[in-house]
C-alpha cells in the first residue's frame, strides 16, 4: 500500500485588516474626506447661481460619471484595480492644483465651476469599480462581506471629517481653500495605494481572436451580467431609483435650504456632516453586529425613514434641520450597509464590471434627481419641494417593496 501524502500545514485565516487593507483604508479616508469637503464647497458655491443652475453643475459629476463608468469598469477588470488607482490618484492631483490656481485667480465663472464638477465625474467613474475591485482581492472571500462594511465605515468617517471641513474651508478661504485641499488629499491617495501590495493576479490573455466588437462587447458584460441575474437587477433599479431621491438631499437641498432660510457654508457643513456622522454610527453598528438576516426589509426600512424624514426641510428651523439631517443618515446608513452585501452574487472576475453599472445607474439616477429638485425648488420654493421629495423618496419604498428578490433576500 502506498503511504497517505503527508498533509499540508493549514494556511492561517487571513484577516479583513491586513497590511494592504491597512494602506487602502488610510489613502481611502484621505481621498473620501477631501471629496467630501470639496463637495460641499462645490455645492455652495454653484447655488450662489440659483437652484436651476446649481442642479444643471451638481447634476454634471453623475452625467460625466455616467458616461465612462462602463469602460472604467472593463478598464479595473482587465488591467489592474491597484494600477489603475495609481494613475488617476496622480492624474488627479494635478487636475486638483489646476483647480486651486484657477480658483485662487477669481475664475468663478459658472462655466468653471461647471469644469470643476466635470472632474469629479470622472474622479467617480474610475474610483468606484477600483475600490470595490480593489478591495475584493485585498481580502479572503469569506470576508468580503465585513471588508465592505468596514469600507462603508471608513467611507462615513471620511464624509463626517470632511463635509464639516468643506463648509470652514469656503467660508475661510472660498473654493481655492478646498481645491487646495483636495490636491493633498489626492496625493495621499497616491502614495498610499502605492505602497498597497496585493497577490499577483494577472488579467487573464487577450484572446487572439479579439475584435473591436468583441472588446465592445466585454465593455457591456457587467450590463449583460446584471440582466440575467435576478437579484442584481432588482438590486440595480431600487438602489438607482434610491440614490436619485437619496443624494440630491445632501449636494444640493440642504444648500439652497441654507440660502433660502439666511444661513451660511458652514451650517451647510453642519448638516450634511450630521447626516454622515448617524450613517457613520448605523455602519459601526452592523460592522460590528453583521447585518440583519432579512438585508432587503432593513434597507427598505431605512428607505422609508428618510421619507419621513425630509419633510423637516419644509421648515426654517437649523435645529430641525440638523435632527432632519441625523434622521436622513440613519435611514441612509440603514439601507446602505444592507444593501451592498447583495454584490456577493458577482463572481469576482467581473466584479469591476457589476460594480460599473451598478454606479452607473446610481450616478445617472442622481443627476435627474438633482436636475428634477433643482428646477422644482425654482418653481415651487424650498418649503414645497421638501413636501414634495418626500413623496417621491415614499414612491421609491413602493419600488423597494415590489420587487420580490429585493424585498425576500437574506444574507448567508
Amino acid at each position: 500500500m502506498t503511504a497517505p501524502a503527508p498533509s499540508a500545514p493549514a494556511t492561517p485565516t487571513t484577516t479583513v485588516i491586513g497590511t494592504g487593507f491597512r494602506w487602502w483604508v488610510a489613502g481611502s479616508i484621505v481621498s473620501i474626506a477631501g471629496d467630501a469637503a470639496f463637495n460641499v464647497a462645490l455645492s455652495w458655491q454653484a447655488t450662489a447661481y440659483g437652484a436651476e443652475a446649481a442642479s444643471v453643475v451638481l447634476a454634471l459629476p453623475g452625467l460625466v460619471g455616467a458616461a465612462f463608468l462602463l469602460i472604467a469598469g472593463w478598464a479595473t477588470d482587465r488591467l489592474s484595480p491597484r494600477r489603475l488607482l495609481v494613475w488617476s490618484s496622480a492624474a488627479f492631483a494635478v487636475s486638483a492644483a489646476a483647480m486651486t490656481l484657477m480658483a485662487f485667480l477669481g475664475r468663478l465663472e459658472l462655466a468653471w465651476i461647471a469644469v470643476f464638477a466635470v472632474v469629479i465625474g470622472l474622479r467617480t467613474a474610475v474610483f468606484s469599480p477600483a475600490s470595490v475591485a480593489l478591495t475584493r482581492q485585498l481580502v479572503p472571500a469569506d470576508r468580503f462581506g465585513s471588508a465592505l462594511s468596514v469600507r462603508q465605515l471608513i467611507t462615513q468617517v471620511a464624509s463626517v471629517l470632511g463635509r464639516p471641513l468643506g463648509g470652514a474651508l469656503i467660508a475661510l478661504g472660498g473654493l481655492a481653500a478646498a481645491a487646495a485641499a483636495l490636491v493633498v488629499a489626492y496625493f495621499v491617495a497616491f502614495v498610499t495605494v502605492l505602497r498597497t501590495r496585493v497577490p499577483d493576479q494577472r488579467p487573464p490573455a487577450p484572446s487572439t481572436a479579439s475584435s473591436r466588437s468583441a472588446r465592445i462587447g466585454q465593455v457591456f458584460a457587467g450590463v449583460s451580467l446584471v440582466a440575467r441575474t435576478p437579484l442584481l437587477r432588482q438590486l440595480v433599479l431600487v438602489t438607482g431609483t434610491a440614490a436619485g431621491v437619496l443624494l440630491p438631499i445632501a449636494t444640493l437641498l440642504v444648500a439652497v435650504w441654507a440660502r433660502d432660510n439666511g444661513a451660511g457654508a458652514i451650517e451647510v457643513g453642519w448638516i450634511v456632516g450630521l447626516m454622515a456622522a448617524a450613517n457613520i454610527v448605523v455602519a459601526m453598528i452592523v460592522s460590528l453586529r453583521r447585518p440583519a438576516r432579512r438585508l432587503g426589509a432593513v434597507a427598505t426600512l431605512g428607505l422609508g425613514l428618510v421619507a419621513v424624514a425630509t419633510l423637516g426641510f419644509a421648515t426654517a428651523s437649523f435645529a430641525v434641520a440638523c435632527i432632519v439631517g441625523a434622521l436622513v443618515g440613519v435611514g441612509q446608513g440603514l439601507f446602505a450597509t444592507h444593501a451592498a452585501p447583495l454584490v456577493k452574487a458577482v463572481p469576482q472576475e467581473h466584479m469591476g464590471k457589476a460594480q460599473s453599472v451598478i454606479t452607473l445607474a446610481q450616478t445617472l439616477a442622481a443627476s435627474v434627481g438633482t436636475l428634477v429638485l433643482g428646477a422644482l425648488v425654482a418653481w415651487l420654493g424650498i418649503a414645497a419641494s421638501s413636501i414634495v421629495w418626500a413623496v417621491l423618496a415614499a414612491l421609491v419604498v413602493v419600488c423597494a417593496v415590489a420587487s420580490p428578490a429585493f424585498r425576500s433576500s437574506i444574507r448567508d
